[in-house]
C-alpha cells in the first residue's frame, strides 16, 4: 500500500491536507468493499469493553468483556482473520458464536460459543455451547506469548476452526484433519467472530485484522498478503479456500428485495379509484391507517381482492366493496371513495408481498391446499378448508420448511395463530391480542400451528371445539414463511431495557420488521423504512392493536440488521423474549449505514 493517503484519484488535483494522521491509519478498506470490524453494539457488558482504531482494537477495562464482529460467517464459507495479541488479560478467547444475543461476560462462561483460550494458563482450551464446558484442556500447546499473531481458519462448511501462532499451524488447514482443532458447530447458521477477555490490563490492547490492515494499527510491519481472491492484506497468507471476511466476498444475492416487498405511504384526497405502484403485481397488501385508531387489513390474491381480514381481531373474513380492488401487474388499486383507505385528512400505508400469482392445488398434506409459492423469497399463501382432525397437515408450497406460519379462520371469530421457528415446536402466540405463547396441545384451548416440515404443516385441534385452525368445513388462509439471505429474517432476541438496546443481525438493512413478545406478551409492533426515513425517528403500529402511529423511536434500521432503542416492554423489556420476522431494502453486500 502506497503512502497516498489523502491524494485525489480522479486527476482533478482535489487532494486532502493529511492531519494528524499516520501512514498506518490508511487502511483498504472502501465504498466497493467494507471489511468487518468489531461491533460496538454488541459489547457484552457494554461498559467494559473499549475500542479503538476504528473498531479494530478491544481491551477491558472493568471487567470481563466480550465483543463480535459486524459481520457473520455464512454457512459453507471459509473465512480467516488475525489476532495480534497485545493484552496482557488472564484468560484471551478467540473463537466464534451463532449469536450475538448470547448474554454478558466471558466467552467460557455464557451462551453458545466455540473457539480457544489463547493466552492465560500453561494449558490452551477449546470451549464448546458456554457453560465452562471445554474440550481436549491440554492440548500441547504453549501459552501464547504477548506480540503473537494468532491466525484464525473458520471452516462454516466442516465445522472447523484451525489455529496458527506466528503462522505455525496446529494441524492443516487445507484438510479436513481436525486433530488439534476446534470441531462441531452448526454449520448451517451464520456464525460471528468473537473475542473475550478476563481480568482487565488497562494498558494494552488485542488488534484484529479481518483483511484492512496487516500492521496492526501500525503495530507490525505490513505484510500485504491476500486471499485467494487477491483481496485483503493479511500478515499471513491465508490458508488455501479461505477468504477475508468482507462484503466483496459476500455471495450474490438470488433475490431483489425491492421485486418482492414494498411499502406505500400516502394522504388521502377523498378521490376515488386510486392506482398504487409497488414494482411488481403482489398477492398479500396489508394496510393499516397512520393518522388514527384504526383496524388493519390484510388482503390476498388467493382469497381475491375486496376480501378482508383483520389483524387486530378474530373477526371473520369480510367483503370491503369500496378498498382493493385489483391485484395489478405493477401495484395494486382501491375502489372510489376507497372506503377507509383514501378521506381526506388522514394518512395511510400499505406493505406488499410478492407470491406466486394464480394459486395451484397441493396434495402434499392430508388436507388440499390452494397455494400460490414464492419459492425463492420463502413466502407461500395457502387456502384450504378445515377437516376437525388433530394432527391434521396442508402442504405449503416451500422448498424447505418454513420458519413462521400466521393462520387465520375466514367463516368465524378465531384468533390468529403464529407458529414460529423460535418457538417450541407445538408453541403458539397470538397475532390479534396481545398473550404471551402457550402450548397449542396441552395449554391453550384453540390449538393452533404445530409443527413445520419440508413440505407440510400440522394442524393441532387443541382442547375445546374453539379450533383457531381446523375447524371442520370452514375457510381458513396461511401464510408462510421462511429466512432468505439477503432478503428475510426470522428470529428472536433478548431484551435489556436500555436505551442502548439489543442488537439484531440480519444480514441486510430493514424495510420492514414486525416484532412480538414471545415470552410476556404484546401486540406486535410493525415498523417501515419509509415511516420517516430516518434513524430514530422510525415510528410503529401494532399488528394486534387498533391504534394509530406512535411517535416512539423503537428501533434503529442499521446497514445489517436493527437495533432497539426503548425499554419498553412491547420490544425490548429486560430479559424478555421476543420473535420477529424482517425483510429488506438493501442485503448488506450492497447497503450502507443510515
Amino acid at each position: 500500500m502506497s503512502n497516498d493517503l489523502g491524494i485525489d484519484r480522479s486527476g482533478n488535483g482535489n487532494n486532502w491536507t493529511v492531519n494528524n494522521m499516520a501512514f498506518a491509519d490508511q487502511v483498504v478498506d472502501s465504498p466497493t468493499n467494507n471489511f468487518a470490524t468489531l461491533n460496538p453494539l454488541t459489547k457484552r457488558p457494554a461498559a467494559n469493553g473499549i475500542l479503538s482504531e476504528g473498531n479494530l482494537s478491544f481491551k477491558s477495562q472493568t471487567g470481563d468483556s466480550t465483543v463480535f464482529a459486524t459481520m457473520g460467517i455464512l454457512p459453507d464459507q471459509k473465512i480467516y482473520f488475525e489476532v495480534y495479541l497485545q493484552a496482557n488479560s488472564n484468560q484471551n478467547f478467540i473463537g466464534i458464536s451463532p449469536d450475538y444475543d448470547n448474554g454478558d461476560g466471558d466467552f467460557d462462561k455464557v451462551g453458545v460459543a466455540y473457539g480457544r483460550k489463547v493466552r492465560g494458563g500453561a494449558t490452551v482450551q477449546q470451549y464448546y455451547n458456554g457453560g465452562g464446558d471445554s474440550s481436549g484442556t491440554d492440548l500441547s500447546v504453549n501459552n501464547q506469548a504477548v506480540g503473537t499473531v494468532v491466525g484464525v481458519a473458520v471452516d462454516n462448511e466442516n465445522g472447523q476452526i484451525h489455529y496458527a501462532f506466528n503462522n505455525s499451524w496446529d494441524s492443516d488447514a487445507t484438510d479436513n484433519n481436525p486433530a488439534a482443532d476446534v470441531t462441531g458447530f452448526d454449520t448451517t447458521v451464520t456464525q460471528f467472530p468473537k473475542i473475550s477477555l478476563d481480568t482487565p490490563d488497562n494498558t494494552a490492547w488485542d488488534y484484529l485484522n479481518f483483511g484492512q490492515d496487516s500492521s496492526f494499527a501500525g503495530n507490525k510491519t505490513a505484510q500485504g498478503n491476500q486471499d485467494g481472491n487477491e483481496i485483503g492484506d493479511f500478515y499471513y497468507t491465508p490458508p488455501s479456500g479461505y477468504l477475508a471476511l468482507c462484503t466483496k466476498n459476500l455471495p450474490d444475492v438470488d433475490v431483489v428485495p425491492s421485486e418482492n416487498f414494498n411499502a406505500q405511504y400516502w394522504s388521502g384526497d377523498s378521490s376515488g379509484d386510486e392506482s398504487f405502484t409497488t414494482g411488481f403485481q403482489p398477492d398479500w397488501v396489508w394496510f393499516s391507517v397512520r393518522s388514527l385508531n384504526a383496524s388493519h387489513e390484510m388482503v390476498d390474491s388467493v382469497r381475491g381482492a375486496t376480501k378482508g381480514l383483520m389483524s387486530d381481531t378474530d373477526g371473520a373474513e369480510y367483503t370491503d366493496a369500496e378498498g382493493l380492488q385489483s391485484f395489478d401487474s405493477n401495484g395494486f388499486s382501491l375502489g372510489t371513495n376507497s372506503g377507509g383507505y383514501n378521506r381526506t385528512g388522514r394518512t395511510y400505508v400499505a406493505r406488499s408481498w410478492k407470491a406466486g400469482g394464480t394459486a395451484v392445488s397441493n396434495t402434499d398434506g392430508s388436507i388440499t391446499s390452494t397455494v400460490s409459492a414464492n419459492v425463492d423469497t420463502g413466502f407461500s399463501i395457502v387456502g384450504y378448508t378445515g377437516n376437525g382432525s388433530d394432527g391434521a397437515t396442508v402442504g405449503h408450497g416451500l422448498s424447505s420448511a418454513p420458519d413462521m406460519v400466521i393462520v387465520k379462520s375466514r367463516d368465524s371469530a378465531h384468533h390468529w395463530s403464529v407458529g414460529h421457528t423460535s418457538l417450541g415446536t407445538n408453541e403458539v402466540v397470538l397475532l390479534s391480542t396481545n398473550s404471551a405463547k402457550s402450548n397449542c396441545v396441552t395449554g391453550f384451548t384453540g390449538g393452533g400451528v404445530g409443527a413445520r416440515g419440508a413440505s407440510t404443516f400440522t394442524l393441532e385441534a387443541g382442547t375445546s371445539n374453539a379450533n383457531n385452525v381446523n375447524t371442520n368445513n370452514e375457510g381458513f388462509i396461511a401464510y408462510c414463511f421462511h429466512s432468505v439471505d439477503g432478503y428475510s429474517k426470522v428470529g428472536s432476541y433478548t431484551g435489556n431495557g436500555s436505551t442502548d438496546g439489543t442488537f439484531v443481525y440480519t444480514g441486510f438493512r430493514p424495510a420492514f420488521v414486525l416484532t412480538k413478545c414471545s415470552s410476556h406478551g404484546s401486540y406486535g409492533s410493525m415498523t417501515n423504512n419509509k415511516t420517516l426515513g430516518y434513524n430514530p425517528d422510525n415510528n410503529e403500529l401494532y399488528a394486534g392493536l387498533a391504534q394509530g402511529e406512535a411517535t416512539s423511536d423503537s428501533l434503529d434500521y442499521l446497514a445489517n440488521g436493527f437495533k432497539m432503542r426503548r425499554t419498553s416492554g412491547e420490544d425490548n423489556g429486560s430479559s424478555k423474549t421476543y420473535i420477529y420476522i424482517a425483510f429488506a431494502e438493501t442485503p448488506f453486500k450492497y447497503s450502507n449505514a443510515r
